[in-house]
């Protein structure tokens, strides 16, 4: 690590245990499902879909990468759907589905998502410096799998490249990447981030959908939000796509918002927090839902046993106007 990516992370890691702000975000509890064995109990970047019609039979379904001793040979993308198939709330207990990826020779996986197009569930993830990455994409591409029915599974295939061309620089323009369909436009988002020659967050790259593959279309440079924006997901809600959001250091949860899928603005407070110096929490990406007005909000929480269990935290969603009104 270098003297400014030093200064960089110091920065923020003071910044986020300064977040003395009243939490809306309560109810929580602790989800129910088992890794596969190899993985121990250290599961990040959870991310939670409701389709009402459902995929073979099931209408909850959940993404999650394991990151046991903060190893990415083991970062890989594991599939669950819902034990339940309740219309009103998420489930508590998950069932595993299937490693959609494994480890590679070289390389590693990160960021799962999930996306469903009315017919198939497309199970979508980031691979940096794998046998996949093409030698004309710097450094990373974002891999896809689609299934009609949770059980049978199309052959990866690219869907994204990563577009970074700073001029003395290495990044990313599709970290996290997030696929969402908002006023009638199917979209990639993903964090924009330089890695050398220090970090720095550059803002968020939105990717447009042609002929089965995603283009960078534009994107927002780093404006008003005053948090390292790292890691993300997306809903919508009365009217507004939500951007979801943690940093490096998975402390806080921070919010923004947009009205035309393009530019957001950020909450001047988090939307969840917990100041204390010496806990680590490790909130290492939320992801979000909302059924009937109750926003549900689902993320990591280092365990006891210094495991990483995704827990889930709701609230009333009409409260999201008071966060963008905050002074």
């Amino acid at each position: 690590m270098n003297k400014q990516d030093l200064k960089f992370k110091l920065r923020w890691w003071i910044k986020e245990h300064l977040l003395f702000y009243k939490n809306n975000l309560s109810n929580e509890t602790t989800l129910e499902y088992t890794l596969p064995s190899e993985y121990g109990d250290f599961a990040i970047h959870p991310c939670v879909r409701y389709i009402p019609q459902g995929v073979g039979g099931y209408k909850w379904w959940m993404v999650v990468s394991p990151y046991p001793n903060y190893d990415t040979d083991k970062e890989n993308i594991l599939l669950f759907h819902g034990a339940e198939n309740s219309d009103k709330e998420p489930p508590q207990k998950w069932i595993f589905v299937k490693e959609v990826c494994g480890t590679h020779p070289q390389g590693y996986n990160s960021d799962p998502n999930l996306h469903f197009d009315g017919k198939e569930l497309w199970v979508i993830w980031r691979e940096w410096e794998t046998e996949n990455v093409p030698e004309d994409c710097p450094v990373c591409c974002t891999m896809c799998s689609r299934t009609s029915d949770g059980i049978n599974f199309s052959e990866h295939t690219i869907i994204a490249y990563n577009q970074y061309s700073e001029y003395g620089s290495k990044g990313d323009t599709s970290m996290c990447p997030t696929v969402y369909e908002y006023k009638n436009e199917l979209c990639m988002y993903g964090s924009i981030y330089a890695y050398e020659p220090y970090l720095s967050p550059k803002g968020t790259g939105r990717y447009l959908y042609k002929n089965g593959f995603f283009t960078l279309d534009g994107f927002q440079q780093k404006a008003n939000n005053w948090f390292d924006l790292w890691h993300f997901d997306l809903f919508e809600y009365n009217g507004y796509l939500y951007q979801i959001i943690t940093g490096q250091f998975g402390n806080a949860i921070y919010i923004g918002r947009s009205k035309d899928g393009k530019t957001f603005k950020y909450s001047k407070r988090p939307l969840y927090s917990y100041p204390f110096f010496i806990k680590k929490n490790y909130f290492y990406k939320p992801t979000a839902q909302v059924i009937d007005n109750t926003l549900y909000v689902f993320f990591p929480r280092k365990t006891k046993n210094g495991g990483v269990r995704i827990v889930r935290r709701s609230m009333n969603a009409t409260l999201l106007e008071s966060l963008f009104t905050y002074k």
